[in-house]
């Protein structure tokens, strides 16, 4: 392996390193915002989340490259492997400080996700109330068939 690959390898970590820690943080304002219902911040974290996510890609397609220009498979296996034998401890430190951010990026946007599920079901459910609509449970009869148990409480009338 050429010092041209492992001076592109150092860099690719360097900025991976860069991109999560700023996605992170992007992460954790979101959620903020996601918990003080604050919608007016999120349109631009999203952005700036989807535009951290397309340099982690971008930087995904430069180490299957750096595999294929070596001959090794476009795996993560191989890219570990390609690291223990061509760089040092530090880097490889590095990588495993890499995925592991990743994986708390990963928690960090379910927890989100599931902020924003949460949000979506309660606002719908006071939408219900507004129209005075009881959102009931489907229930099976006795034949097995669902059945819908909804009623109309009408709460306001023009």
């Amino acid at each position: 392996m050429s010092s041209t690959h492992r001076q592109l390898i150092s860099t690719l970590i360097k900025n991976d390193k860069a991109s999560i820690a700023q996605l992170k943080l992007t992460l954790q304002q979101e959620c903020e915002a996601l918990k003080t219902r604050n919608h007016s911040e999120l349109p631009p974290l999203i952005e700036e989340k989807n535009r951290l996510l397309s340099e982690l890609d971008r930087s995904s397609q430069q180490r299957a490259s750096i595999l294929k220009a070596t001959n090794l498979p476009t795996t993560k296996e191989s890219w570990e492997q390609l690291l223990r034998d061509m760089t040092n401890s530090e880097t490889q430190a590095e990588w495993t400080w890499i995925q592991d951010e990743l994986k708390a990026c990963h928690t960090m946007n379910q927890v989100n996700g599931k902020l924003i599920t949460r949000s979506r079901n309660t606002l719908g459910h006071l939408v219900n109330l507004l129209k005075g609509q009881v959102a009931s449970p489907e229930l099976y009869n006795q034949s097995g068939v669902k059945r819908s148990n909804s009623h109309t409480h009408t709460m306001i009338k023009a």
